[in-house]
């Protein structure tokens, strides 16, 4: 009984947490393009892959992701999808705040990158009502900023409010709004 038991945990852990991963890995050959600074200890990480349409990756979503450079490949930490993904490219928008965060910030480019995922239900097709309201704060902005950069909606439709610390952390949400502005 006891050995049926820890097999039915131990399966689903090793094909969720190494098989799926390492699967998507070579197919989608993932790589970290470029790691560009956003804002004081806000930096994000463009990743290119193949096929990533496959994916089915929205904004909203987010992945669980293990960058193979020493240092950071023993964590797979979730991370939101901070922009749409176009041309085979994802990115994401990392805040340093722990050692794990600070050290993907020297990710070189040409990591591969082992990424589980889409995960959750953030996204343009759960949309009920014509009128959006997208409420965030700090670091959780980036995928508010996704969502805002895809939903469509006419003048008034989609209200981003977004709660910023300093007038520094501002730069990023207007980038997205005088966009939209257009």
């Amino acid at each position: 009984m006891w050995a049926l038991l820890h097999t039915a945990v131990v399966v689903p852990l090793v094909w969720y947490r190494i098989v799926v991963p390492v699967c998507q890995a070579l197919r989608h050959n993932l790589r970290v393009l470029e790691v560009r600074a956003e804002g004081p200890d806000v930096f994000s990480v463009v990743m290119q892959g193949d096929g990533l349409d496959e994916l089915r990756a929205e904004a909203g979503h987010f992945f669980r992701r293990r960058f193979r450079q020493r240092r950071v490949r023993h964590s797979a930490l979730p991370f939101s999808l901070s922009a749409p993904v176009r041309d085979n490219k994802l990115r994401i928008t990392v805040k340093a705040v722990g050692n794990h965060t600070r050290r993907i910030r020297r990710i070189k480019p040409g990591t591969r990158v082992l990424a589980t995922g889409p995960f959750g239900a953030m996204t343009a097709h759960r949309r009920k009502r014509r009128k959006v309201l997208l409420l965030a704060g700090g670091v959780g902005i980036t995928p508010m900023r996704a969502l805002f950069e895809t939903l469509p909606g006419g003048p008034g439709d989609i209200t981003l409010l977004y709660r910023a610390g300093s007038e520094g952390q501002l730069g990023i949400v207007l980038v997205v709004e005088h966009k939209n502005a257009d």
